[in-house]
């Protein structure tokens, strides 16, 4: 009976120590030896092999505590035995006998507690020591990998492109070509107005001019590697370029006016190399704020107030210049989402077109400049980014969805699923839903209760709060980087598509059964993103749950007098619900029909989405 009680303890340990300790010495010194190498291939298998090394770590731990509940079970097994064979003395009754054996199994149970608690702690302690070294030596890559290298002058050749007189700046093209760095017609310019001394200014040129004719300029490349942890990709990144003039002795480090992403890899621990990857479209809907910049003659310039702001994309060659990674050599700050570490990465400020991808004024050099940021809290949400645009809304189907008119709408992140239940749980400490489940769609809620989430989660994710909300009176300011309710006018243009629309019936299909839950088939809603997405990547925008928008409910639209960015009626007794439910019909579900509900009401079919305006 005691030695079964003896298991139960070791399995109870055992489930809840969720790391203990394991010997590896071999493994650890092998990874120790490879950290410290030149070699970016052997560099990223080490930090690729992070996980199989914890996984042998934790095998051994297992194999090594088994062993030593064995040896436990062993050293008390005289006691043990002598416990079960316990019989009473000729004097004791038998209430006396039971608070005997009582005792004895109290001394014993104690006593192996103690012992195996023991056990364990120190196992705990080796395994976080080996564990610790082991982060070690993957940052040690990591450091390594980030390194700034140089591609040398020999690997690269220029190009003169043209000079213009008078904003004093010339413009270069370099090609290089390398194992790891190969790249065509690198645009350069060097502005001389930075010199600022005019005899100087004039002798440069001259020198520059004369080391363009006799073909003896001398350019290098700087570039690295980083680790994104989120997708289990490395990225090679190249970043800067010095051009020396030996004619004048004269260097100049330029940035790129289009930063690149000259590779990205995936590592598998089981081969030599890594496999390039063509796609290098990562981190977007990643909150950032703007801390600081840098224009392209290192000037650091300090935001009295930060700039917030999202990420869109990383750049590629052939798209206009957009976010691209920090190199780890900057202040040493690498991308490590294992450790939940706040990382600074690098990002552009240049873009050719109208629309800024960061609202922050930069130096009128064409030069590219450069801004610092933080990561902000990320992954609160996933959300969608729709491109902004005109369409039709409304239809002649119902009187309601009168008259079709025109509207234009500008860009913005669309949460990519209705707000879950365990998210709503996580920012709300709260979960009102009749139906339970972490991935079913929150519902229960009324249109006060999903405002004050928006906010919420605005204040979570160091964002500005859009609503102001005084009891039952609510007011939304626009210009605020906040979360908020889309108005209906986004909502119908991101459930049709947007510019991607293929003119469905239901968000991304004309068969209803394809993309939405509703009545005919269900009782109950569904977990999100179980049905095909429209043409955004927007699931259950058709059915599932009600949601919810910003705008006061009209009877129709013929009061529609702003046709950009509408934001309904400026009065009204309830609020206007989209997209149907589970509990309604097929003709409920379509993508221009309307509903609407009183802004306290909670049912158990209506939910909610969250939109974030894209800056």
């Amino acid at each position: 009976m005691y030695k079964k009680k003896l298991f139960v303890v070791a399995l109870v340990l055992v489930l809840s120590l969720v790391a203990l300790a394991a010997s590896g010495e071999n493994e650890l010194e092998n990874l120790r030896i490879r950290s410290q190498s030149d070699d970016p291939t052997v560099l990223m298998k080490v930090v690729a092999s992070v996980d199989l090394y914890d996984t042998i770590l934790l095998d051994e731990l297992e194999t090594k505590y088994e062993n030593a509940i064995q040896t436990l079970q062993l050293r008390f097994s005289g006691d043990i035995a002598a416990y079960n064979a316990m019989e009473p003395n000729i004097w004791e009754t038998d209430r006396l006998f039971e608070e005997r054996k009582d005792k004895e199994y109290s001394r014993l149970d104690e006593t192996i507690l103690v012992e195996t608690k023991k056990l364990s702690s120190d196992l705990v302690a080796a395994y976080d020591q080996q564990k610790d070294e082991l982060d070690g030596y993957v940052d040690k890559a990591l450091g390594n990998l980030g390194r700034s290298r140089t591609l040398p002058s020999g690997k690269m050749l220029l190009q003169n492109n043209s000079y213009a007189r008078n904003a004093r700046l010339w413009s270069l093209s370099a090609s290089c070509n390398d194992a790891w760095v190969s790249y065509d017609n690198l645009s350069l310019a060097i502005d001389f107005t930075s010199i600022g001394d005019e005899m100087k200014v004039r002798e440069e040129i001259i020198q520059f001019e004369e080391a363009i004719k006799t073909k003896v300029l001398q350019a290098s490349l700087e570039w690295h590697i980083i680790r994104d942890f989120a997708l289990d990709r490395f990225l090679l990144v190249a970043d800067q370029v010095s051009i020396t003039n030996p004619l004048s002795g004269s260097s100049y480090a330029l940035t790129l006016e289009n930063p690149i992403l000259l590779k990205s890899y995936v590592v598998s621990v089981k081969t030599d190399k890594p496999m390039v990857v063509e796609d290098v479209s990562i981190f977007k809907n990643r909150g950032i704020e703007i801390l600081s910049y840098q224009d392209s003659f290192s000037n650091s310039h300090t935001l009295n107030s930060p700039k917030k702001a999202l990420i869109l994309s990383w750049v590629t060659p052939d798209q206009a210049p957009k976010p691209v990674a920090s190199p780890a050599s900057r202040k040493g700050f690498v991308t490590d989402s294992r450790k939940g570490a706040t990382t600074v990465q690098l990002a552009s400020l240049y873009n050719p077109t109208p629309e800024m991808v960061f609202p922050v004024k930069i130096s009128s050099s064409p030069v590219l400049s450069l801004v610092f940021f933080k990561q902000v809290k990320n992954g609160s949400i996933p959300l969608t980014y729709v491109e902004g645009g005109s369409f039709k809304m409304g239809s002649n189907d119902y009187s309601n969805e009168t008259p079709v008119h025109t509207v234009v709408v500008g860009s913005f992140h669309l949460g990519t699923y209705e707000v879950t239940q365990d998210i709503y749980q996580q920012v709300m400490d709260s979960n009102p839903s009749n139906t339970k489940g972490t991935s079913l769609p929150v519902d229960g809620v009324s249109w006060f209760d999903a405002v004050a989430f928006c906010n919420a989660l605005s204040r979570q994710d160091s964002f500005e709060e859009v609503y102001t909300i005084e009891g039952e009176s609510v007011s939304c300011d626009w210009t605020k980087s906040g979360y908020r309710l889309p108005t209906e006018a986004e909502w119908e243009y991101a459930a049709r598509g947007g510019s991607k629309s293929g003119g469905y019936t239901y968000a991304g299909s004309n068969t209803a059964h394809d993309v939405a839950w509703f009545g005919d088939e269900e009782d109950t809603s569904h977990e999100v993103g179980e049905k095909r997405a429209n043409e955004l990547g927007l699931f259950d925008m058709s059915g599932n749950v009600y949601e919810y928008c910003w705008d006061w409910y009209g009877e129709d639209y013929s009061g529609v007098s702003l046709r950009t960015n509408p934001k309904g009626p400026s009065s009204g007794s309830t609020r206007v619900l989209r997209s149907g439910s589970w509990y309604n019909d097929m003709t409920s579900v379509t993508l221009t029909r309307r509903n609407n509900s009183t802004a306290s009401s909670r049912y158990n079919n209506v939910g909610f989405r969250v939109l974030i305006p894209a800056i």
